[in-house]
């Protein structure tokens, strides 16, 4: 609606304006529109408001926020809030849009003017004084600060004032009585002055005023706790220190002293003071001189002790003691100086007495007695430190002792009444004794008074007349097998001590039990004694035993005309450092339960040792899962957990086992191991089985098998020498070849094993042979008759039994193993050539039916004879074999005996040892010891060693027919082998050579460290790789083959950076892969053969790698893998059936066509007439027909590892 103006005269008559509005003008300062208050401190203000003004100082507003700054000057105490009772503090403060006024509250604590401030930026402040004023008075405070002066000085003025709860000075309405208290009292007053002459009387606050002052003064250096006490306003405190005053005299703060002559006093001790007796210490370095009256008898010395002589004392600055001792040299009383310049000297008189007895010293010589004789009489006396006599004031007694034993104190010269002490008598100085002894040797007598240094004195006791012989040592424990400490005899007299004798007494010594026990003259029981002679002057010896058993045992010494001695001694057992097998090896049928075993913990010696606690055994075997350990004779009940028994040294326990072997059983407890060997024999024969056949076989061509006698766990029953009837399952009929009764029956088995040869025809597939006899019945795996190739060469085979002869001894040259597809071996005809030096081809002895022949030579060497095995086609092959030649019968071991028992043999051709057989160990031990010495074999044998042996010395070990070796070796020196089949690990290691010539490895592998030779060996059937390059210093293979094998022919594991690795005419079949090759060694392949693998070879890197005229057919994953490899060439392959030819594929001259090999499903890889491998490889310079004359077949060499005629 807006204002309207009114105007109203007297007569009450009006009139009004028409509505208007009025502006606020804009806002120009600001304004305190509440009157200035005056409060009391501590109190919350009346309101305080604050309003917005224009330039005519009307009251407007704001149309925005607006910050105020409020501030109070004094600031300190002062708080805003804005509730009445100043609980809500303003921490900002600001007038909002069309707000006209703030309001607000303070609060102050210090009484006086306060200006109270507002500011708003862009307009006009504005000021308003307030007063707050001391609220009534709450108790009393010191005003003036706490005050430090010396000791005696006048303070300055000392101020109490009333104060209110704020602290603030407050005037009192009524009298406020002070009473003031001091603490320490001690030397410290009140004054009214400032000269502190008026002692300060009554003192009170008055009514209207609020304060009150007084003086003090000091005399005892120190805090002193000023309290002023009211009782209307409590009490005020403050600490005042006094200092001491200037110093002012020398004062002594220890008492006078009585010391004996000679004694050094404790510490006394100085003191500087001022006049009110404070210590004062100087503020710079000080001396103090000392001075003793009368001269001469009196030492004074710097600082406890009496260490270092001394006529002033040093005072450090700050300090204000001193301290000295003294030690007199004469009796007497002697005054103490103290002196310092400026300060009044101190003094004190010390007392020396006379000194007292302290100490007991021999008067009477040292004496010489025989042993249980009465001495002369001992004199001992009191003496004073400076070895002066002194008489005793009261009676003292004396103790009497002795160091060794064997000595009794009597108080007479009759040596009748025993004492302990003597007395010496008051007024006296000295007391006597007597002695008798019983053992001989320097005795120390030693006297004692309390308190006193003793006296001692040695006397000598020999002995009496000799009566019997004694020793002078302790029974001795000691351990078996171990020199015990020294045992001494000796000529002893009634008292037991060594007594002279007239002449040299001999000792004859003996100990019992005497089996195990021995003794000696030294301490290392090496030199055996029985008697011992004494040396008449000191008849006494010293001698040794040992014993081997443990046992308690007696050691005995007689002498003539003296009595004899004899002592008990103990052996004990050593602590258990093995276990021993006590009860035989057990031999126990398969299936069946063990004998009793038992396994002792012994000592070194043998010695039973019973554990003192309950120590586990484990037990473990080499056996399978079959094999196990019983805690019963009918092996119902394992054994879990087997534990000696405190106080027990022997643990028993069974074992069965299914599985025909040597099981080593070994026991573990005491840190230590034992095993024996207990033997699973084989059980009754029960079944026959086959050896696994290849398949396919030729049509009409024998064909080796091997048939095997079993029990019912599958072990071979070596024991069966019986037949068995041949029979064939399927189409056709089967005939003994060879090793026959009859055409259908076998020979009798050898060893439970017959091995033979049998022909099947027509052709025809899933056949399956089966062997009868009795309830025996064995049936082979299915295989395949297939029709052999219309022509080729025989297979030529040659072995000679034994490896090894002497010149002009025959040897046997067996080819029977010969075979060829067409002509029965009956029919073949065969030449020999015994020196294999003989120039051309076949004949060279002339043709002649038979497959044997027994060769001389007729000097030492190695030699290779050869045999050319026609057939009925004119067809030729060729084999050879190694043969050694010695000169003489010392030059050649011939093993007769599979066991590895060594009992010493001491020659080959001599002395074989209590058995009479030749082992192998026997036979490596006496070549190794006598150079060109040949180790061969008598006859057909299997030896088997678990642990490797060690081939140390250069070896030439040559085989024989039907030899096996299952024994790991390794070559460690040059060794030359021939004609083995190997069926365990055989290493070569660094720095040695190993040749290894027409050999088998079946089932096992070798590995290479050094350099290895290998021709015509044959690896099959690897457990995992054949033939492991471990950084050997070079590798040779010709003529060899792979087979049948998941893992890797050759594998070279690390490079030893030396010659190439050489492979020439050598076949990789049906393996995993047939080389690998991981590190950078160049490898050179040159007429291989490699059929159906996963893969042929596989590089990692390296270059100059050569791979050339070889075969790749029928891999299933790549035929060759060059990965970072570089070849110094690579060319001329047969490449065909690969899943992949890999890195040969493009390679030059390469044929990829089928080499159609001559019969590969009976693992002949020959080539067929019309092959495109026939004749197209290149003349390297390589002998790739062996044993044939010339280097190939043909027209040219072959590709691949098996060159055709």
């Amino acid at each position: 609606m807006g204002d309207v103006l009114v105007v109203r005269d007297e007569l009450g008559r009006e009139g009004r304006s028409s509505p208007f509005d009025v502006q606020p003008r804009e806002a120009a300062g600001l304004r305190w529109t509440s009157a200035a208050q005056t409060l009391l401190a501590g109190t919350c203000s009346a309101p305080v408001r604050l309003s917005v003004i224009d330039v005519s100082g009307f009251e407007t507003r704001v149309e925005a926020e607006l910050p105020v700054e409020l501030a109070a000057q004094p600031s300190p105490g002062f708080e805003l809030f804005a509730d009445a009772a100043c609980t809500e503090p303003v921490s900002a403060a600001a007038f909002g849009p069309e707000q006209a006024e703030l309001v607000f509250h303070f609060r102050s604590g210090r009484a006086g003017k306060i200006l109270l401030r507002a500011e708003a930026h862009g307009l006009e402040g504005d000021g308003q004084l307030h007063t707050v004023e001391a609220a009534e008075a709450t108790h009393v405070a010191f005003v003036t600060a706490p005050q430090r002066l010396a000791a005696g000085a006048c303070s300055l003025l000392v101020t109490l004032e009333s104060h209110d709860a704020q602290g603030n000075a407050a005037t009192v309405g009524e009298r406020v009585p002070i009473t003031l208290s001091a603490a320490p009292q001690t030397g410290f007053a009140l004054f009214a002055d400032e000269s502190c002459a008026t002692p300060l009387g009554a003192l009170a606050i008055e009514p209207g005023t609020k304060a009150v002052s007084f003086y003090f003064r000091g005399t005892k250096a120190g805090e002193v706790d000023l309290r002023a006490t009211t009782a209307a306003l409590g009490e005020a405190q403050q600490l005042e220190a006094i200092v001491p005053a200037g110093a002012e005299r020398l004062v002594f703060l220890t008492a006078a002293q009585t010391k004996i002559t000679g004694e050094c006093s404790t510490e006394a001790r100085l003191e500087i003071r001022d006049a009110f007796g404070n210590p004062s210490p100087v503020a710079a370095a000080a001396s103090v001189a000392l001075e003793a009256s009368p001269a001469g008898g009196l030492e004074l010395f710097a600082g406890p002790g009496c260490a270092a002589s001394a006529s002033a004392l040093s005072v450090a600055p700050g300090e204000a003691h001193a301290s000295f001792s003294f030690k007199g040299r004469a009796e007497g009383s002697y005054t103490v100086t103290a002196s310092s310049p400026g300060l009044q000297s101190a003094q004190q008189t010390e007392t020396i007495l006379p000194p007292l007895p302290d100490r007991l010293a021999f008067v009477t010589d040292p004496q010489a007695l025989i042993a249980g004789r009465c001495s002369a009489a001992l004199t001992v006396e009191a003496r004073d430190p400076n070895e002066v006599p002194r008489d005793v004031g009261a009676d003292t007694p004396v103790a009497l002792a002795s160091a060794g034993p064997g000595i009794t104190f009597f108080r007479d010269a009759a040596c009748a009444t025993l004492v302990a002490s003597v007395q010496l008598a008051a007024g006296s100085s000295r007391a006597t004794f007597y002695l008798r002894g019983t053992v001989a040797g320097d005795q120390i007598i030693t006297t004692s008074v309390s308190g006193w240094t003793g006296a001692s004195q040695t006397e000598t006791i020999t002995a009496d007349a000799p009566e019997a012989l004694g020793f002078r040592t302790p029974s001795r424990v000691t351990l078996a097998g171990e020199c015990s400490p020294v045992l001494t005899v000796a000529v002893e007299d009634r008292f037991g001590n060594v007594a002279t004798t007239a002449g040299a007494p001999v000792v004859n010594l003996r100990g019992a039990p005497p089996e195990g026990l021995g003794l000696f003259s030294d301490p290392d029981c090496t030199q055996p004694i029985a008697t011992l002679a004494l040396p008449a002057a000191s008849p006494r010896g010293d001698f040794y035993f040992l014993g081997r058993r443990a046992a308690q045992v007696t050691v005995s010494a007689t002498a003539s005309g003296l009595a004899g001695a004899s002592q008990l001694q103990q052996v004990n057992a050593r602590t258990p450092d093995q276990l021993v097998f006590v009860t035989p090896p057990r031999a126990l049928a398969a299936g069946g339960c063990s004998l009793i075993v038992a396994v002792q913990s012994q000592d070194a010696l043998g010695n039973p040792v019973a554990s003192g606690v309950l120590t586990p055994l484990a037990l473990s075997s080499t056996g399978g899962a079959d094999f196990g350990f019983y805690s019963d004779g009918s092996c119902a009940t394992r054994l879990t957990s087997p534990t000696f028994d405190p106080g027990s040294d022997t643990l028993s326990f069974y074992v069965r086992g299914t599985a025909a072997a040597t099981v080593t059983v070994s026991a573990s407890a005491f840190g230590t191991s034992a095993s024996q060997d207990e033997t699973v024999e084989p059980g009754p024969s029960a079944r026959f089985a086959w050896d696994p056949l290849a398949s396919p076989q030729p049509e009409g061509v024998p064909f080796p098998v091997a048939l095997r006698a079993l029990d019912v766990y599958e072990n071979p029953t070596p024991h069966f020498a019986g037949t068995a009837t041949l029979e064939l399952m399927g189409a056709g009929t089967v005939i003994c070849e060879r090793d026959c009764s009859s055409d259908s029956e076998t020979a009798a088995f050898s060893g439970g094993v017959w091995n033979g040869e049998v022909s099947i025809a027509p052709a025809a597939t899933g056949l399956r042979l089966v062997a009868v006899s009795d309830s025996m019945v064995g049936t082979s795996a299915p295989f395949d008759v297939l029709a052999a190739p219309s022509r080729s060469a025989p297979l030529a085979r040659l072995q000679l039994t034994p490896g090894a002869v002497l010149a002009g001894a025959a040897a046997l040259a067996d080819a029977s193993l010969s075979r060829d597809y067409q002509t029965p071996a009956a029919q073949l005809e065969t030449s020999w050539d015994d020196s294999g030096l003989a120039p051309g081809p076949a004949p060279w002895s002339g043709w002649s039916a038979g497959l044997s022949s027994a060769l001389t030579w007729p000097a030492a060497g190695t030699y290779r004879p050869r045999v050319a095995v026609r057939d009925a086609d004119g067809d030729v092959a060729y084999a050879s074999a190694p043969v050694v030649v010695v000169e003489s019968p010392a030059q050649l071991c011939v093993v007769t005996t599979p066991d590895p028992l060594d009992d010493g043999a001491a020659a080959c051709d001599g002395d074989l040892g209590p058995d009479g057989l030749l082992s192998l160990e026997e036979a490596l031990r006496l070549a190794g010891a006598q150079a060109g010495t040949a180790v061969t074999f008598a006859g057909p044998m299997r030896l088997e060693r678990a642990a490797p042996m060690a081939v140390s010395a250069p070896l030439t070990l040559a085989g024989s027919a039907g030899v096996v070796l299952a024994v790991p070796l390794s070559v460690e020196a040059d060794t030359w082998m021939a004609g083995l089949k190997l069926d365990a690990e055989l290493t070569v290691a660094t720095d040695a050579t190993l040749t290894l010539i027409a050999s088998e490895l079946h089932g096992t592998r070798l590995i290479v460290h050094g350099y290895a030779d290998l021709e015509q060996v044959h690896f099959s059937a690897c457990a995992t790789d054949c033939l492991v390059d471990e950084g050997g210093q070079g590798l040779s293979l010709r003529s060899c083959r792979f087979s049948d094998s998941a893992g890797t022919g050759l594998r070279v594991d690390a490079c030893a950076g030396g010659a190439p690795i050489e492979i020439q005419s050598t076949v990789f079949e049906r393996l995993g892969t047939g080389i690998e090759v991981s590190c950078d060694q160049p490898l050179v392949v040159r007429h291989a053969t490699f059929d159906r693998n996963d893969y042929g070879v596989v590089f990692a890197s390296g270059s100059n790698h050569v791979v050339e005229s070889s075969i790749f057919t029928g891999h299933s994953a790549q035929a060759v893998t060059c990965n970072a490899a570089t070849f110094a060439s690579r060319r001329a392959q047969v490449l065909f059936g690969n899943a992949s030819d890999g890195c040969l594929s493009g390679d030059p001259e390469n044929l990829l066509a089928d080499p159609d090999y001559l019969f590969p499903e009976a693992r002949d890889l020959r080539l067929s007439p019309g092959s495109p491998a026939l004749d197209s490889a290149a003349d390297d310079g390589l002998d790739l027909n062996g044993d044939a004359p010339g280097d190939w077949f043909g027209a040219g060499p072959d590709r691949g590892g098996c060159e055709t005629e």
